[in-house]
């Protein structure tokens, strides 16, 4: 009668990675890894696959240590979540008990290895005496940058504006080649950036040229970031000159971007599918947001976006967004109708509405035809003026827009009869309207 240790390694691995790598589940990896030596080395490569670590959890030293002892396991990491700690709370009673000499000296020859310049290896072995967990974080993604797919990396600044260690070394591995990590990060397919500190330790984009020059990188998504300076002609500008990100989705949540920020980043991507911003509480150079700069951006895209959204993280930023851009005379992204692949498209009033009577455009003008999904993402405040567009679109253009199969809008005066009105003409058409 056959019996478990019957099974080729093959089979066995593959019954063994259905197990969910969750803390309510580890335990039953780490049971098999303790079973024989031959379950151990099936069940390790999906022990350490993924590796999450919060606030409030243990120390990350007990995992980035035993990547040292085992220099393999590495190999086996596709995905790190790291919610690194505040950087004023470092440590000022200097080097840890439990870290004996040769932990210590076992570190600081991991650094040598890398390949890093003289003064970065210097400034990182001081880290670890002074932001312990930092440091360790900084160089668990550096020894499983090879094979790593997936990263998250949150943090809290607490006032502190810069990038965390962590990030920094892989700016670092990336532009000093170093070379016993040169395939750093070529596996990289998708990265999260979040900062809790939106503010003073909010992301800044212009730091992070070095990100959009991986060549795999597919999936981006920055939350907490405030950038008003790139795209304005300062020398960072140079660093975003020759880009061609294989980008396919780009998200910014929680976020204040200025209009030249976002155009030079849309032109610095190659073929994106999806792009997507939710702007939060407005900063100093939103009052004067030129949505045509943005426009220039996004025309980039036009062959391959199928995705758009422009939405906002709270009321307060969206009501001000209505009332800035109730004096424009003409739309503003007036390249949206060109584009071929664009399906599902989320947008201000203000950024796609004629906001004069006159204009000689109309709404159907200005959409792709192969829209299918069609959101305002704020409210109609002036109703006369932007029924009648509606309406006109209803009426006259959409049998040019086949694939359209709902609308969604937001209006001030949701219950006016017109829009029951123009729910029935729209049905004719089997067009859903939801307002």
């Amino acid at each position: 009668m056959a019996v478990i240790n019957d099974l080729p390694n093959e089979l066995l691995f593959m019954v063994v990675s259905y197990i969910d790598v969750d803390p309510e589940r580890l335990a039953n990896l780490k049971s098999l890894c303790q079973v024989s030596s031959r379950f151990r080395a099936l069940s390790e490569a999906s022990l350490y696959r993924s590796y999450e670590w919060k606030r409030g959890r243990p120390s990350i030293r007990s995992f980035a240590r035993t990547l040292l002892d085992r220099p393999d396991l590495p190999h086996y990491t596709r995905a790190v979540d790291f919610e690194l700690p505040n950087q004023f709370q470092k440590r000022q009673d200097g080097p840890p008990s439990h870290l004996i000499k040769d932990e210590l000296k076992r570190f600081g020859n991991t650094i040598d290895q890398l390949g890093l310049p003289s003064h970065i290896r210097s400034h990182w072995k001081r880290l670890l005496l002074i932001d312990e967990e930092n440091a360790f974080a900084g160089l668990t993604v550096l020894l499983a940058s090879q094979k790593l797919e997936e990263l998250r990396l949150t943090y809290n600044q607490g006032g502190v504006a810069f990038i965390p260690w962590a990030l920094d070394t892989m700016q670092f591995s990336m532009q000093q080649a170093p070379t016993a990590n040169d395939n750093a990060f070529l596996m990289l397919h998708s990265m999260r950036l979040a900062s809790s500190d939106k503010w003073c330790g909010a992301i800044k984009m212009r730091e992070l040229s070095h990100i959009f020059r991986l060549p795999v990188l597919r999936h981006l998504e920055v939350a907490g970031c405030l950038e008003m300076t790139l795209g304005h002609g300062r020398p960072s500008d140079r660093e975003w000159a020759d880009l061609h990100s294989p980008l396919e989705t780009l998200s910014f949540r929680e976020s204040a971007l200025t209009a030249h920020a976002l155009s030079i980043i849309l032109r610095s991507c190659k073929a994106l599918r999806s792009f997507r911003l939710e702007i939060d509480r407005l900063g100093p150079g939103y009052h004067d947001f030129d949505q045509t700069i943005l426009d220039e951006g996004l025309s980039y895209q036009a062959d391959s976006l199928e995705d758009l959204c422009v939405d906002f993280h709270d009321i307060e930023t969206a009501v001000t967004w209505a009332l800035d851009g109730q004096g424009f005379e003409a739309p503003a992204l007036e390249s949206l109708g060109r584009f071929t692949q664009l399906r599902t498209v989320t947008l201000p009033p203000n950024a796609i509405l004629p906001q004069d009577r006159n204009a000689p455009q109309s709404l159907g003008s200005l959409l792709p035809k192969c829209l299918e999904t069609f959101e305002l993402s704020n409210a109609l405040l002036n109703h006369d003026l932007h029924f009648g567009q509606l309406w006109e679109f209803a009426l006259y253009d959409l049998d040019s827009f086949p694939a359209v199969k709902c609308i969604y809008l937001h209006s001030s005066e949701r219950l006016h009869p017109d829009w029951s009105r123009l729910k029935e003409l729209l049905a004719l058409r089997k067009v859903e309207l939801v307002v």
